[in-house]
């Protein structure tokens, strides 16, 4: 008899969790939104096809609509980006920039302590070459399909090589009324890919977050908008996908990196409901002491679906 009553308390205790941990579940889910976004980047715009040339990603995850409090963001993405020399030089016994394909996996935490500040981290998984990357059979097609010009002829492309890189990023923002705002980001990577660090500093004007991703919950359904300017200083050891060393003091190599870059960032983002569009033009200086220009021009374009 006691065996029954004492089994019939087992299975009621077990009920019960299996109802708190169902209930918690389900205000689990309600308390996070999901994601889903495209980007394109390339330089087409600008009549160019040179340097950094294209990227194509695609993101998705989730995250906790940040108030006042804290909150989370789990960041995935999945990209490819693509360089090659001047455009001029179609069939270059050696160019002025080295070819190059990049397919990688990456997986960003960011936590933000309110809607000013936060830190994260993120790894990734990669491939650089020209095969592997799928970089030559897409480049190339393009051209010849769509553009219908010649095809490249990657030409002594950077070597294929599997990558793990790590990165640790610290943001803050400083108010300064209505509406306008002082952003900046510190990041420093380590990995076999690169070897650096960044910093991050730029005027913020609008109701949108700097950061795309980052769910704000809107009022009465308004429109959003934001325009930022924006500047990037970074220092690099090394960069594989462009002088395809792996340790900034290996001797050797045809490319000579410059460690000192820098990338000026102008853009628009804009929300209404829930999707978010961005565009943002993008100037930075040399990479390589190779290059024939002192400063390339690319697009960024974007749209993002909040799933709430």
């Amino acid at each position: 008899m006691h065996q029954i009553v004492f089994q019939k308390k087992q299975l009621s205790l077990l009920i019960v969790i299996g109802c708190l941990l169902i209930i918690g579940n389900v205000i689990g889910q309600f308390n996070h939104y999901h994601f889903v976004g495209i980007q394109v980047d390339n330089d087409v715009y600008f009549d160019l096809d040179q340097y950094y040339s294209s990227g194509n990603f695609l993101h998705f995850g989730k995250g906790t609509p940040i108030k006042d409090n804290a909150s989370k963001l789990t960041h995935w993405t999945f990209g490819q980006q693509i360089s090659t020399p001047s455009i001029s030089l179609y069939k270059p016994e050696k160019g002025d920039y080295p070819y190059n394909g990049w397919l990688f996996i990456r997986r960003q935490s960011i936590n933000f302590k309110n809607k000013r500040s936060g830190s994260g981290w993120s790894f990734l998984l990669g491939v650089t070459g020209a095969d592997l990357s799928l970089a030559r059979p897409i480049h190339n097609f393009f051209h010849q399909v769509i553009r219908g010009i010649e095809k490249h002829s990657w030409t002594d492309p950077i070597p294929t090589f599997f990558h793990l890189n790590g990165s640790r990023f610290w943001f803050r923002s400083i108010d300064l009324g209505s509406h306008w705002k002082i952003q900046g980001k510190s990041i420093i990577d380590i990995g076999s890919y690169r070897i650096g660090s960044q910093i991050n500093l730029g005027i913020h004007f609008g109701n949108l977050s700097f950061n795309p991703y980052q769910w704000i919950q809107p009022k009465n359904h308004e429109f959003r908008f934001s325009i930022h300017i924006q500047g990037k200083f970074r220092f690099r050891f090394t960069e594989y996908g462009l002088n395809g060393k792996i340790l900034p003091f290996k001797s050797g190599g045809d490319w000579h990196l410059i460690s000192q870059h820098f990338t000026f960032e102008y853009g628009v983002s804009m929300a209404l409901e829930t999707w978010k569009l961005f565009a943002i033009g993008a100037i930075a200086t040399r990479d390589i002491q190779q290059q024939n220009e002192s400063n390339h021009y690319f697009l960024q374009l974007g749209i993002i679906k909040i799933f709430l």
